[in-house]
């Protein structure tokens, strides 16, 4: 069987560096053509070492290492950098492309950027199921308690030339394709942007390391700010002007398994996560919105890695047949394509999966997507019985 814990974890295996850390994808290859992301990503390699940690926790203890090691340390705004902050990649030699599009890249060809919103709070999780509490988390929890500070949310201002835009998990540059974070009618949403995932990791991380008030107060700016826009659903993001976007996306998965939301607002949220649901797993976003496409990277497509955080979150909260489906939807598809990518579209006529063409195969996060749902892991809870 493709799709097995068994499998999952020889990829996993496979994606291993020298200093112990996973590499976000596999490198180019027979079985992987794409390959464009073979170094360390912040984000990637966190989740996939989260996913993972009841099996190879010295994978975690690797990657909180190594990301504490490059941690920032000064003010770069070509970069960035902030102190305390965690990079979003860090590429010994950056490939050709950073160089076309005027990235910050060194003269010696490396490249440490640090342009992700999420990958801190991510960073203080895995280190507060590690217990670790160094001087790297210190840093890291004023990073984030200053960014709240400043702002009442987790915001990025983002880069129109050189570097990302879109800094959550849905990042991406400032043209027609980059950027999977838009209103129902596909415009671009502009900075500065909050967006839902950022604050549901940013929650879970105050709360892992007992921050409970500044927890509370996240919460409650959440609770004003993404319900604005007068659905029961929350939204995608607000924006620099304080517009809450309506679009009804996956995000929402992230923020029940955070525990982010307000008791009354669970049900509808589960409810629209439902509607986002195909026979291989939740949508990226409803194919209600002007931009959808099955098959679109950040608009549409299926990413095992966020149905896992989905069912982890469904199942936390009661709604044990839909979390069922999703863990069932997202093997079936690995088991179908035989092979662990990114993301795969599920066609709208409940036909099989496949994946886009610009889509990695072997994807570290998918690959502990698989191991953790064949295994019963959600991230939180102990081991439980497989789906």
């Amino acid at each position: 069987m493709y799709a097995s814990a068994e499998n999952a974890l020889s990829v996993i295996d496979r994606l291993v560096t020298g200093e112990g850390f996973l590499t976000a994808s596999a490198a180019p290859g027979a079985d992987e053509p794409v390959g464009r992301y073979a170094t360390l990503f912040g984000r990637d390699a966190l989740i996939a070492a989260l996913q993972t940690l009841p099996v190879r926790p010295h994978i975690a203890t690797a990657t909180i290492d190594a990301l504490g090691s490059r941690q920032g340390r000064r003010l770069v705004p070509e970069t960035a950098e902030e102190p305390g902050k965690i990079p979003h990649e860090d590429w010994e030699v950056a490939p050709q492309w950073h160089r076309d599009r005027a990235w910050p890249v060194e003269p010696d060809g490396s490249l440490r950027y640090f342009g992700s919103v999420d990958s801190t709070s991510l960073y203080l999780i895995l280190a507060a199921r590690l217990k670790i509490t160094d001087a790297t988390v210190t840093a890291a929890l004023h990073w984030l308690r200053s960014s709240l500070a400043a702002n009442g949310l987790v915001t990025y201002a983002g880069h129109r030339e050189g570097g990302l835009y879109h800094q959550g998990w849905r990042d991406g540059l400032w043209d027609k394709e980059g950027s999977g974070v838009r209103w129902p009618s596909g415009a671009q949403v502009e900075a500065p942007v909050a967006v839902a995932s950022a604050q549901a990791f940013a929650y879970h991380a105050l709360r892992c390391h007992g921050f409970e008030a500044d927890a509370e107060q996240l919460a409650d700016a959440v609770d004003e700010a993404f319900f604005r826009h007068g659905q029961p659903w929350p939204a995608l993001a607000v924006d620099g002007h304080g517009r809450a976007v309506p679009t009804k996306a996956s995000e929402i998965g992230i923020m029940l398994w955070s525990d982010l939301l307000k008791p009354a607002r669970v049900e509808p949220a589960v409810s629209a996560l439902q509607a986002l649901m195909t026979r291989w797993g939740p949508r990226t976003i409803s194919p209600e919105h002007a931009s959808f496409s099955p098959d679109a990277y950040h608009l549409g497509a299926v990413w095992p890695f966020e149905c896992w955080f989905a069912w982890g979150a469904l199942r936390r909260h009661g709604a044990t047949e839909l979390a069922g489906r999703v863990c069932k939807g997202v093997l079936d598809a690995v088991e179908h394509l035989r092979c662990m990518p990114e993301c795969y579209a599920a066609p709208l006529d409940g036909g099989p999966p496949f994946v886009p063409g610009r889509a990695t195969r072997l994807q570290a996060w998918t690959a502990g997507a698989v191991w953790a749902l064949a295994s019963g892991w959600d991230g939180r809870s102990g081991l439980a019985s497989g789906c």
